[in-house]
């Protein structure tokens, strides 16, 4: 999800052509349909702009909240613009943070750091993320 399609289109474009099947959302909500009736393996949130605020409760924003509630295990990439404000409690949602601009090959690398690892090693660290932050 993005303000930026073209930034989008081009990650889908680079994903798709190394054989991933890539699903889009519009925003949050429409994300958490797709989550709900489509088997996903990896989250890739990109907020481009700062943090809405109407999309942020005590810190953490709705959207994650509403991915993470779905499914705590499911990798998530943030990345986010460089004059955005992550909260701690939002970057630690997340299992990897790339901050724009990001190098045409790291979000790729990074799908495939998050999809390599063991599901032992992913529930070790969710869990440990989840007790800080609920």
């Amino acid at each position: 999800m993005s303000n930026d399609s073209t930034v989008v289109g081009s990650l889908g474009d680079i994903l798709q052509s190394t054989g991933f099947e890539v699903l889009f959302a519009e925003n949050g909500a429409d994300a958490v349909k797709i989550i709900e009736t489509d088997a996903v393996n990896l989250i890739i949130l990109d907020f481009r702009t700062p943090f809405n605020a109407n999309d942020m409760v005590f810190g953490r924003s709705r959207t994650l909240e509403a991915l993470s509630d779905i499914d705590p295990f499911l990798p998530l990439l943030l990345t986010h613009g460089p004059t955005a404000e992550a909260e701690h409690a939002t970057l630690l949602t997340a299992d990897m943070v790339l901050t724009h601009p990001v190098e045409p090959l790291a979000p790729l690398e990074a799908v495939d750091i998050l999809l390599v690892e063991t599901s032992n090693a992913l529930v070790q660290r969710k869990a440990g993320n989840l007790a800080v932050i609920r």
